[in-house]
């Protein structure tokens, strides 16, 4: 950190110093001339000190000499505390105590974590057209098995070049720990050198990274999971065009699985931490003295992991030493903080009951594919995760279903977000899920009624109204997509290997509405 980073966790404390100094030798130099002649001055400049609210917790009350004690050299016999104003004689200041340090901020880690994966998915749907065509048409679960167990950690490459497999990858795993270390006050103001404390906390940042690598790998949010990575084979260089096969001119197939990733990411994710805690002290701190402007364009341009990570901190690149700012403004908050978070706190749960129309294509007097209105009721419940996020979640039965006359179940589960004021709130959602059938078209190449169950997503937005602190009308509209089987297999099938399914599947979107009331709680 340098000096640059030290004098600014001095700073606050000088200030207290300063203050309080000149203060004592303001009531010091009043104390040595006496009370004013005048009775009703002498007790103005007694009651123009401030006295803090009793009971106050976060305040220390000390007692200073006054004027109208001036004659008084026995201070032990004074009140202390809360009651040290109601003395006739006594005024009191107030200081800040310390505080303790806060924990490691699992929560805020974990979402950071999310958002960063988010991020991360979302560049490679982005430029990857074949990744959005298996999100769309492939059997996600199905695969997803299928390419979890067709991993090969038995080799160390998995056929990523070096680009890719010795920069972006130990970033990757940089930026994951870096998450782990600004939520950790134990961690993040630590200094490379000597002190055993943070070569701790960097071993902690390399678990974390690791286990931030495995998810990555094999989770449930993964790339065998969105890609099925282990499930299919490819050429290096080539893909699964028919001219890669057997030509002498590319490497050997691969299924993007192997061990090099699960060792590089976490291990030399956290040697560039390491490394940029190195620039941090020698370089930018020591610039920073003297030209923090250019310390924050170094910052940003050495230091691209612990920059890119602040960003999910809702932290600015060319901010100076956010995380010491930050702590101090909190600190000067703390009373507002706790009141915020107690009013968004309250009344986090809500169930209750709804009306619900679903737009589905059903097979009805002979016609296939015949969208109609569908009637049902519903039961949900949604928790307040935190301010602005909340899981939401509905269950919904359709007594006549789409095929035959059926009965239907719906259930989603998903998150909002939004903003949600006194009487009103505002949200968008995203509720993946499913619609079971009792009896419906099953599709595919030998197509029967069935009774199945599909994949869906509902998407759109929600209007709710509080009459009551306890109650609420909420309102939803949107499209719940949902996949059907269609009758030919899958054209993209990788002719070089593959353990995935053949099934293809069309995704259609059907418009949806609720209405209903709800218990807060």
């Amino acid at each position: 950190m340098g000096k640059w980073a030290r004098s600014n966790k001095v700073i606050p404390y000088l200030e207290i110093l300063v203050l309080g100094s000149g203060l004592a030798l303001s009531l010091t130099g009043a104390a040595q001339d006496g009370p004013h002649p005048d009775p009703q001055i002498a007790q103005a400049q007694v009651s123009s000190i401030p006295v803090p609210a009793p009971g106050n917790a976060d305040t220390v009350d000390l007692p200073i000499r006054t004027p109208a004690m001036s004659a008084d050299r026995n201070l032990d016999s004074v009140e202390r505390g809360s009651r040290a104003g109601l003395h006739p004689g006594i005024a009191a200041v107030s200081i800040p105590t310390p505080q303790p340090a806060p924990n490691f901020q699992l929560r805020s880690t974990l979402r950071q974590e999310f958002e960063y994966l988010m991020v991360e998915h979302g560049f490679r749907l982005m430029q990857d057209p074949d990744l959005r065509r298996q999100l769309m048409h492939d059997p996600f679960f199905h695969n997803y098995f299928a390419s979890f167990h067709g991993y090969d950690l038995k080799r160390w490459g998995d056929g990523d070049d070096f680009l890719v497999n010795d920069i972006a990858h130990p970033m990757q795993g940089a930026v994951a720990g870096w998450i782990f270390i600004q939520n950790s006050p134990n961690s993040r103001n630590r200094v490379i050198g000597k002190d055993p404390q943070y070569w701790k906390s960097r071993l902690k940042a390399l678990g974390w990274a690791t286990a931030y690598e495995v998810q990555w790998k094999i989770g449930p949010l993964s790339e065998s999971s969105i890609g099925n990575a282990g499930g299919w084979s490819y050429i290096p260089g080539c893909g699964i065009l028919p001219k890669c096969i057997n030509n002498s001119n590319f490497p050997p197939p691969t299924n993007n699985t192997g061990l090099s990733d699960w060792i590089i990411t976490p291990v030399v994710g956290t040697g560039w931490i390491m490394i940029e805690d190195t620039v941090d002290k020698y370089l930018v701190g020591r610039v920073g003295e003297n030209h923090r402007r250019y310390a924050y364009i170094l910052r940003t341009g050495l230091e691209p992991t612990r920059t890119f990570a602040g960003l999910f901190a809702g932290e600015l690149p060319w901010n100076s030493r956010w995380v010491e700012r930050r702590a101090m403004e909190k600190q000067r908050a703390s009373i507002h903080t706790i009141a915020v978070e107690d009013s968004w706190r309250a009344n986090r749960r809500s169930t209750g009951f709804h009306f619900v129309n679903v737009n589905l294509p059903g097979v009805e007097n002979g016609c296939v594919a015949c969208r109609q209105n569908y009637q049902g009721f519903g039961v949900p419940y949604s928790a307040r995760l935190f301010e602005h996020v909340y899981f939401d979640s509905e269950v919904n039965f359709f007594p006549t279903g789409a095929h035959r006359g059926g009965p239907s179940v719906e259930g989603l589960f998903g998150m909002k977000l939004g903003e949600q004021a006194k009487r009103w709130g505002v949200f968008a959602k995203v509720r993946p899920g499913f619609i079971y059938y009792q009896k419906a078209w099953s599709g595919g190449q030998n197509p029967k009624f069935t009774g199945l169950s599909r994949f869906a997503m509902d998407v759109g937005g929600t209007f709710e109204l509080y009459p009551t602190s306890r109650s609420a009308v909420r309102f939803d509209i949107g499209t719940t997509l949902v996949r059907y089987l269609l009758d030919y297999p899958n054209p993209k099938i990788s002719p070089i290997g593959s353990i995935i399914s053949t099934d293809y599947y069309a995704t259609q979107g059907n418009m949806q509405f609720d209405a209903g009331y709800r218990i807060r709680f």
